[in-house]
């Protein structure tokens, strides 16, 4: 079996465990917004902690500055007890920057020995959000690739980036990638080697029907589809190709 793998903490916060890197994505987050869930008060302490699986994160990725994505108090507290990571973010409100490589322009190219990451500006979903500053996010991890999009409209245009046009084994996509059918035909269009689909609430905190719809179309469009990990409960751990 593969070592590398996806784990969920809440939303699209995930750790992501790629050719012995570990990466951690939006994954430092405490406010519940009306429709989402927020990574529990034990998950937020055993990343502060360094417990288990979090014992040592080379890479922390924000792609944007949204409640249900990034905190920036518990991003300060991390950065203190942990300098060995480097966070890559354009999350304002950071107090330590030692390890801290701010995103400002629309592209912005961060090499790190064999790894890198581009991060490139997207529109974010919604016309009341279309001024924050939300990035796609190309990860290259000794020669894996893997793309995601953060809060980006799930629009066909999203692809008239040139920096799109390359192969990726890994996609980790909101679920209205897979609940729509633009939103299948990127997918299709990107044909990952397999796809990680998050950003769904918890069951609990389900009040719009989205699991279901989710549910329903991996069933019925998952044969046309790159081979789907779809992730809805705390810290379910999907083993990669």
């Amino acid at each position: 079996m593969s070592s590398n793998f996806v784990l969920l903490l809440a939303n699209a916060g995930v750790l992501l465990h790629l050719n012995g890197k570990s990466i951690l994505i939006d994954g430092l987050h405490s406010e519940k917004t009306q429709r989402f869930s927020a990574v529990s008060p034990a998950l937020q302490q055993a990343i502060l902690a360094g417990e288990g699986v979090f014992s040592h994160i080379d890479y922390m990725l924000v792609t944007h500055d949204h409640p249900d994505h990034a905190s920036a108090a518990l991003t300060n507290r991390f950065l203190k007890a942990h300098t060995e990571t480097l966070l890559l973010t354009p999350q304002r409100g950071l107090l330590h920057k030692d390890n801290v490589r701010e995103i400002t322009r629309a592209q912005e190219h961060v090499v790190c020995g064999t790894d890198s990451f581009l991060f490139q500006r997207v529109t974010h979903d919604g016309q009341e959000f279309k001024n924050i500053p939300n990035y796609a996010i190309i990860g290259e991890i000794d020669e894996k690739r893997f793309v995601l999009f953060g809060d980006a409209g799930v629009d066909k245009t999203l692809l008239s980036h040139t920096v799109f046009h390359t192969h990726f084994h890994l996609a980790l996509l909101n679920f209205p990638f897979l609940t729509l059918t633009r939103g299948r035909e990127i997918i299709q269009s990107l044909a990952p080697e397999e796809a990680v689909i998050f950003h769904l609430p918890f069951a609990q905190d389900d009040i719009n029907g989205y699991l279901d719809a989710a549910r329903r179309a991996r069933e019925k469009f998952e044969s046309v589809l790159p081979p789907l990990h779809v992730l809805t409960s705390e810290m379910q751990k999907e083993y990669l190709l």
